[in-house]
């Protein structure tokens, strides 16, 4: 049963989705989702002094059943992901040997892009450079000039219009077929 948030209200647990993610091409979302409650995890080895290794780096341990089990997909999926966020350089596993689980490390990007950069174009369009005269969002034509499409439309439709089914002289064809079905 669900209930309407209300001011009084506790707050679920959450993961957190970082912005960057967005912006990372090829990167499918079982990965994305992965990163977080994988980025999740590290925040909590971060509050703990003994998940830091000798050069001060974070890690966690997280087994491929276990992150199949929290994401409910099966561990092949798992498995792919891991390596397209290895690919991509968000996290790192070492392989610790024979019958014990990787520590992974989390990693995040050097700089990361300022949220004035990624605002949208609802968000900016009350952000005036200089020079700029405010227009209105209805005044706008962001999706080129409607005459050139209704010209385009016109066209296609007349070309539809004037199409001969099979070709030159296509009607004695059809006749004939249509008395010998009969």
């Amino acid at each position: 049963m669900t209930q309407f948030l209300t001011p009084d209200s506790q707050i679920l647990n959450y993961l957190v989705f970082p912005r960057f993610l967005l912006e990372i091409d090829n990167l499918n979302e079982t990965a994305k989702i992965l990163y977080m409650i994988l980025l999740d995890r590290a925040r909590l080895s971060q509050k703990n002094d003994r998940w830091t290794d000798e050069n001060g780096h974070v890690y966690l341990f997280f087994t491929i059943p276990s992150l199949a089990d929290a994401m409910h997909k099966s561990e092949m999926t798992i498995k792919t992901a891991l390596k397209a966020l290895e690919e991509k350089q968000l996290i790192y596993r070492k392989r610790q040997g024979i019958g014990r689980p990787n520590r992974i490390y989390v990693k995040y990007p050097d700089a990361l892009p300022s949220t004035d950069k990624n605002l949208s174009i609802r968000e900016t369009e009350n952000c005036l450079s200089e020079r700029q005269d405010l227009v209105c969002q209805k005044d706008r034509n962001l999706s080129g000039s409607k005459n050139k499409k209704n010209k385009y439309q016109e066209k296609k439709r007349w070309d539809r219009g004037n199409r001969i089914p099979y070709g030159p002289g296509s009607d004695r064809k059809y006749e004939c077929k249509e008395e010998e079905s009969l």
